[in-house]
């Protein structure tokens, strides 16, 4: 049980190693010891967290992130990559600077099957009736056209609003930081970065 983790279920993790414990003496090619770890990230986070430039806080102390570790490519299942690795590193080391940094980022949604579909359209016809009528359009997987109507539909409702389920693929991509001052929390200037997409 001991093994097991009470923050993360995701396979891969990333450690951020300190680059300034004697133990690590500045390396960043592996895990020199144990306590040069000061804490771990999921692998669904660390892009937007500790990516390269990037300043955290680690017990009272800031850090700038100087180096990662690039993730093996995704080979589906609960491993990654042919080494079947469980743990990465982001290698930091301590800094006064004087700001913060905030992670910029774009998620792309792909349809890849649509399995239904509705559109909900409102018909408020004075001269015909003082109800608001829904009529819902539903397509399943056949193809097959349903036409349901619903008297006293909430008002909440938008005419033309579009539901439906099915499959989707979503892509994020941290694309560069901005540096924000710690006095105003004005921007102060924006990096830009190459990191590999999550899917």
């Amino acid at each position: 049980w001991q093994r097991v983790s009470l923050r993360s279920i995701e396979p891969l993790n990333y450690s951020i190693v300190d680059l300034s414990h004697p133990m690590q003496g500045g390396k960043t090619d592996k895990i020199y010891n144990q306590a040069a770890v000061m804490d771990s990230i999921p692998y669904s986070r660390v892009f937007y967290h500790a990516f390269p430039g990037a300043v955290i806080m680690h017990r009272g102390r800031k850090y700038r992130i100087d180096s990662m570790e690039s993730p093996p490519p995704f080979v589906g299942g609960a491993t990654f990559g042919p080494c079947s690795c469980s743990n990465l590193c982001a290698f930091a080391k301590p800094t006064t600077v004087q700001y913060s940094t905030q992670a910029l980022s774009l998620s792309q949604i792909t349809v890849v099957k649509q399995l239904e579909h509705a559109e909900l359209l409102s018909s408020c016809d004075k001269d015909e009736t003082t109800q608001n009528e829904v009529i819902e359009h539903q397509r399943n997987e056949n193809g097959n056209d349903r036409i349901l109507s619903h008297a006293d539909a909430e008002d909440a409702i938008t005419p033309g609003s579009v539901a439906g389920s099915g499959i989707v693929t979503v892509k994020r991509t941290v694309h560069g930081y901005k540096k924000l001052s710690h006095v105003n929390r004005k921007e102060l200037s924006r990096t830009h970065i190459i990191l590999p997409p999550m899917e």
